[in-house]
């Protein structure tokens, strides 16, 4: 592994939060280490669309193979050679697939036989519910999903790891930027961009849409209710520069549309990464980082500190970051090299963040 440049605040090293040199990681460590120093934090999960997992029970017995041969066929379109059908099945949107899965026992065995069907219904049930219940127009296509699954990078920030999906545009995307209101993951009500931008219908017509689903968002955790249909202010915006013969809105236009930055918590959705052979990943964040701002090692740095632990990882990245981070390797020895739980584990790390459980 490549060592990296330590991250710091001004280009300085702090004494007590970076090593004096480079960790050596033993590829045989790597695991252990993971599970001594980091852990997946549920708040990010919790503040955007999530499902208890009794969602998804019918989902575990439709998704499991048939167990009978099917008593009655497809017609016309059994005639097909099988790979073509699942071709067809690759290109069609995800709630098209839904509905195919419905017609008969022949249509599930053709789906189980799908490499990409069984991935995205055994690691993505969040996300494939979250669009069927807030009727995402138009849904990606299986094979786009699948490809989405298999990504990790933030498309907004560009961050090693996103662990959402951002419905309206179909983007993966990190906790970060939904926190800070990047501007390419803000959305607003169909009725405000008739009312400021006088879309036509034909105008909204051509702009992704989904309703929202009643629940607790945000990291404040505030209670929402309603189903308001709800499209992204970027498209919102192209398609009044293309109504409009190229003019833009106006600034006071846009400030009426931005005006709920709670929307982008409720139209994101968790989104763990796939790779073969059959490696999937949550994301992770740093107990280490945690340990140093409740020792007040960082507390000279202000939101640095706070930005640090809050980052989302995937496992390469963090193993990057923990070279250089002190307070994740004494966890690391603590544990006697993955041998035990660490004894200082921070509380708000073993309940896994902030936030009240849910049940």
């Amino acid at each position: 592994m490549t060592t990296p440049t330590p991250p710091t605040k001004q280009g300085r090293p702090i004494p007590g939060y970076h090593s004096e040199e480079p960790y050596t990681i033993s590829p045989e460590d790597s695991s252990a280490i993971v599970r001594a120093s980091a852990y997946h934090r549920e708040d990010y999960d919790l503040a955007v669309i999530c499902f208890p997992d009794r969602t998804h029970v019918d989902i575990d017995i439709t998704n499991s193979s048939p167990n009978h041969n099917p008593a009655t066929t497809l017609g016309d379109l059994d005639k097909l050679p099988l790979e073509l059908i699942h071709e067809i099945c690759l290109h069609s949107d995800m709630s098209s697939i839904f509905r195919f899965r419905q017609v008969n026992t022949r249509a599930r065995h053709i789906l189980y036989a799908l490499y990409e069907y069984r991935v995205v219904t055994t690691h993505a049930r969040d996300a494939f519910c979250a669009m069927l219940r807030t009727e995402l127009d138009p849904c990606p296509t299986l094979s786009a999903f699948y490809q989405l699954l298999s990504s990790q990078k933030c498309s907004i920030c560009g961050h090693e790891y996103g662990d959402l999906i951002h419905l309206p545009t179909c983007i993966r995307c990190c906790s970060f930027c939904v926190r800070k209101h990047a501007p390419e993951l803000r959305v607003a009500t169909a009725a405000k961009a008739i009312r400021y931008l006088k879309l036509s219908r034909h105008a909204l017509s051509q702009i992704t849409q989904l309703k929202l689903l009643p629940g607790i968002y945000g990291m404040e955790e505030r209670r929402r209710v309603g189903r308001p249909k709800v499209l992204s202010i970027q498209s919102a915006r192209e398609a009044y520069r293309k109504q409009n013969g190229g003019e833009e809105p106006t600034n006071m236009m846009m400030r009426y549309l931005q005006m709920q930055p709670i929307l982008a918590f409720m139209v994101c959705c968790a989104l763990p990464s796939y790779s073969l052979p059959g490696r999937v990943e949550n994301g992770i964040c740093c107990i280490g980082c945690q340990a140093a701002i409740e020792k007040g090692i960082l507390i000279h740095t202000g939101n640095w500190a706070f930005h640090m632990r809050d980052l989302v990882y995937s496992v390469n990245g963090f193993l990057k970051h923990f070279v250089w981070c002190e307070q994740a390797q004494l966890l690391w020895l603590e544990s006697n090299r993955g041998s035990c739980e660490p004894p200082n584990w921070p509380y708000i790390c073993i309940r896994g963040g902030f936030f009240t459980r849910r049940k």
